[in-house]
């Protein structure tokens, strides 16, 4: 199985929804929208990242030039994050402490509830108590309701993978 660290990814623009959910599961993974061919293939091939893509093109570019890349068919995300893992043995844990902000691709540091108590809802505050907050961006985030459907379809994935 890799580790978050030794594994860095960098998304075309029209996997969006899959980069957000790549940074929560704590991989490196950045992520232009609008980016030409020649900059992503650029970027993957300094930085060392699979390019992941929806683009055949652009796939096949990287791999002429032996740059990792994983060419995504699949328009569901929990279909697309198991093509992902058949292709390459990743960690589907989620790790609060490896977890990456979903906007900006900025690890995730756990603070106490006290220290933003001013920056969330009252409700929020009082239900729950363990909370992280990107330091560049400044959003924060707790285990909400979401944590259920990303826990589900981690599950989901993990028993197609090894036919649990």
């Amino acid at each position: 199985m890799k580790k978050f660290a030794e594994i860095k990814f960098l998304a075309d623009g029209m996997l969006g929804k899959l980069t957000r959910f790549l940074r929560i599961l704590g991989f490196d993974t950045l992520y232009f929208k609008n980016a030409s061919d020649d900059e992503l293939l650029t970027i993957s091939q300094k930085d060392n990242r699979i390019l992941i893509t929806r683009d055949k093109e652009l796939y096949q570019r990287a791999i002429k030039m032996n740059i990792k890349s994983i060419l995504i068919t699949e328009t569901n995300l929990e279909n697309q994050l198991s093509q992902i893992t058949s292709k390459i043995n990743i960690n589907l844990d989620l790790d609060t402490a490896e977890t990456r902000c979903p906007l900006c691709n900025t690890k995730l540091e756990q603070v106490s509830k006290y220290e933003i108590k001013s920056k969330i809802p009252e409700k929020i505050f009082t239900l729950h108590e363990e909370f992280w907050i990107c330091k560049k961006c400044d959003k924060i985030y707790w285990v909400g309701s979401h944590w259920k459907s990303i826990n589900k379809i981690i599950l989901s994935i993990t028993r197609r993978t090894y036919r649990l």
